[in-house]
């Protein structure tokens, strides 16, 4: 309870966030054995100073946590303070390789920009910045028009329910290789996690359904072929859609198919989740993208800088 006590957030009653956590653990995936921290003694038993807690996750990713700055703080406590995340952080990306052999390849961290509790110890203790990522919601009652149906759009949408079962990961995994070419979201990620590793968490994004994750097809001289992707996933807890992932391979960017595609896209979203939000995360650096979205209808509703560390 003394380390669950740390790792809730610190302002409001700690004590009754903490037993909720212990009590939710299990059920959202996160072993409280897999924290380390620094102790001490105090005037009710043993405390936690300062601790760390790794939660794996799909496609052989690990999430870190680390403990806010405590209400009550002693002078210094700022510098003590991150020196002493920074060395929970060290540890726990060092020991959990050997804990748990070829369970994670890359360890990430998600905090807000403002929180420098967070960051500064992540940063000293390997973890690289890789982008702030925009987190953006399209509402439901948020009108998108769709691109007409006698226009010579050049492209269309396969839903991946029609693909053999048998084909679809091949097929996928060439798709996202071809989409990371000259990329512009997180562009410092590509080849820090294999494509495998990624098509895997894209599966694991709430709940899979061949049926909202469609292929990009485009006819070219050497006939019809697969030239980028879009993925939804519903998350039924949050109640929302989640945009997963869209890409298109270079070839073919720049002919503004972007926007009627993503719009084909929530239409047929609409059709089952009428009432849900959609979200997604972009980075903040890719214009492009950004313009794309609001342009849609999406608005900004959060940002988190992206933090990761190769194990």
């Amino acid at each position: 309870m003394a380390v669950a006590a740390r790792l809730v957030s610190q302002s409001g009653d700690v004590g009754k966030a903490a037993k909720r956590l212990v009590a939710a653990a299990e059920g959202h995936g996160i072993d409280l054995t897999l924290v380390w921290g620094i102790f001490e003694a105090g005037e009710s038993g043993v405390v936690a100073r300062q601790c760390c807690l790794l939660v794996p996750g799909p496609g052989r990713t690990v999430m870190a946590f680390v403990s806010e700055p405590a209400q009550q703080s002693g002078p210094g406590w700022e510098a003590t303070g991150a020196a002493d995340r920074a060395s929970c952080v060290e540890a726990a990306v060092r020991e959990f390789p050997r804990l748990r052999p070829g369970a994670a390849a890359v360890a990430q961290a998600l905090p807000s920009p403002v929180e420098d509790w967070a960051v500064v110890p992540l940063l000293a203790s390997g973890f690289l910045s890789v982008g702030e990522l925009d987190y953006m919601r399209l509402e439901a009652a948020t009108n998108v028009e769709r691109p007409s149906a006698s226009m010579d759009a050049g492209w269309a949408l396969r839903s991946l329910h029609d693909v053999p079962q048998r084909e679809r990961r091949e097929i996928l995994l060439k798709v996202l290789e071809a989409s990371y070419e000259q990329t512009m979201d997180c562009p410092e990620l590509c080849g820090v996690r294999s494509t495998e590793d990624i098509l895997d968490s894209h599966f694991a994004t709430g709940q899979f359904d061949a049926r909202l994750w469609w292929l990009v097809t485009a006819t070219t001289p050497d006939g019809v072929r697969n030239v980028g992707c879009v993925l939804m996933s519903a998350c039924p807890e949050q109640r929302l859609v989640e945009l997963v992932y869209l890409g298109l391979e270079a070839g073919v960017r720049g002919r503004r198919w972007s926007r009627d595609i993503l719009a084909v896209a929530v239409q047929r979203v609409r059709e089952r989740y009428r009432s849900w939000p959609i979200t997604c995360a972009v980075d903040g650096r890719n214009e492009p993208a950004g313009r794309l979205y609001r342009g849609l209808g999406f608005s900004a509703f959060g940002r988190r800088l992206a933090l990761v560390r190769g194990l």
